[in-house]
């Protein structure tokens, strides 16, 4: 089931039980009486079907499943809506046993999930080498975090009224003995799924806040801006290791920013609230990530403790079709005393826009990419406001 987790933070758990109940029931009506259909547990079902079925019977037995299951589910007064990702895996000569056609099942519905939801995947032979492939990342993963193999390269954020650095948001990276550099969209899902997300934003944090302390000590004025997952936000432990680190000699109170996305603000208000006065009564500074394209209820959203919204570069890249919206964060960030900076400007029309309209700091690839510590270091000493050349002598 696609989302289940969102329909259980929003309607609560009675709603989820009703909804799991009612996929059970529809999917039981589509099917004939010697197919089989159970709960594998959490969102996830297996149907079973008998016989050799053609791909096209298939398909069209998962449309009838499909259009069941969309019709509005009734809890109390609350119409619930559901979509489904589909996995579909069949018995072949080169099947050994059930669990080896219930993995490839596995693997073609993590292929409908990365296709984005609401879809079927048919198994095929380049699935299973994929799977392979990601296992095998997975594993190396796991040396990674014993090993110490992350790094943080810093993107600058551009004070664009004065053309000065601001600040600088860390980015991790893996450095990988064999493979070299490897990009966080490589590894960053395989974190989430396997729980490996929570020691990796530790070591985020650690590098992160070593290397603020490090630039406040040698005079850098700037602000540094950590990400934070929502798995590691939730963490009841979280706020006595950002206490733990705030503890250390020279930690620059004020100067380190936790980026944490909409979703984070999904649930109980009042105890996300409290959770965020502790971790800005302790010395951080709190900035919405991707701002606008997820949970925005603006009723709630005063009551945060925010210093920072940072404008999804989806509406940059359509400017100036999505200025409106645009505009519309520009002047609430002000209202809620948090600054607005832009994220992904990548071409001058983007930065002059944003600069006719009051956008007073902005981060991308116009600027620079991220760059590793000594060259950011040797970026910001050598920026040139007034020209091209901190753009284009620096961009790597």
């Amino acid at each position: 089931m696609d989302r289940f987790k969102l329909i259980n933070d929003c309607y609560g758990h009675e709603a989820g039980d009703t909804v799991l109940k009612q996929i059970a029931i529809r999917a039981r009506t589509v099917l004939r009486p010697e197919d089989m259909v159970a709960r594998l547990g959490g969102d996830e079902f297996v149907i079973v079907i008998e016989g050799n079925r053609s791909k096209a019977t298939l398909e069209s037995q998962v449309e009838k499943l499909r259009r069941a299951i969309s019709n509005p589910i009734l809890h109390d007064k609350t119409r619930i809506g559901a979509t489904i990702s589909v996995g579909i895996a069949g018995y072949t000569d080169d099947s050994d046993c059930f669990s080896d056609v219930m993995r490839q099942a596995d693997i073609a519905l993590y292929a409908s999930k990365q296709g984005g939801r609401n879809c079927t995947t048919f198994f095929n032979t380049q699935m299973g080498n994929a799977a392979i492939a990601r296992d095998q990342i997975e594993v190396a993963l796991g040396q990674a975090v014993l090993a110490d193999e992350f790094i943080l390269h810093y993107q600058p954020r551009l004070d664009i009224q004065s053309g000065e650095i601001v600040g600088a948001e860390g980015l991790v990276r893996w450095v990988h003995p064999e493979r070299g550099m490897v990009m966080p969209d490589i590894f960053i899902p395989i974190c989430e799924e396997t729980g490996l997300i929570d020691e990796l934003g530790r070591i985020v944090l650690e590098i992160g806040c070593s290397q603020a302390i490090e630039w406040h000590q040698a005079g850098f004025d700037l602000d540094v801006s950590l990400n934070v997952s929502p798995r590691q936000f939730s963490d009841p432990g979280f706020v006595t290791t950002l206490q733990d680190f705030a503890a250390r000699p020279g930690f620059p109170h004020g100067r380190i920013e936790l980026e944490i996305t909409e979703t984070v603000l999904i649930g109980e208000h009042n105890e996300i609230a409290e959770k965020l006065r502790a971790i800005t009564a302790i010395g951080y500074n709190i900035a919405i990530d991707n701002f606008g394209t997820g949970y925005s209820n603006l009723s709630y959203i005063s009551r945060f403790p925010l210093t920072c919204l940072k404008i999804d570069r989806s509406f940059i890249d359509q400017l100036p079709a999505s200025g409106p919206i645009v505009q519309l964060i520009l002047t609430l960030g002000p209202q809620i005393g948090a600054r607005v900076v832009s994220e992904g400007v990548e071409t001058q029309e983007q930065l002059d826009w944003l600069t006719d309209n009051n956008c007073k700091e902005a981060q991308g690839y116009l600027i620079t990419r991220p760059l590793a510590v000594r060259d950011f270091e040797r970026f910001v000493q050598a920026f040139a406001p007034s020209g091209q050349r901190g753009y284009d002598e620096y961009r790597a």
